[in-house]
């Protein structure tokens, strides 16, 4: 039983830091100013998808 309460604590602990710093809020004032960033973003993103896709030969 600890071990699972040491596995959820592994898991829940950084998610409850990033819940406590309004990263959230953060980000979408960061994307509301900035809204090229949003294309910039996404283009990595696809990008990324890509190289894993075709270049690596990783299906999902």
């Amino acid at each position: 039983m600890k071990i699972l309460k040491k596995i959820l604590t592994l898991i829940f602990e950084p998610l409850k830091a990033l819940s406590n710093r309004n990263l959230a809020e953060k980000t979408s004032s960061f994307f509301n100013k900035n809204r090229w960033m949003i294309y910039v973003v996404s283009f990595i993103i696809t990008m990324l998808v890509l190289i894993i896709t075709y270049v690596l030969s990783i299906s999902w």
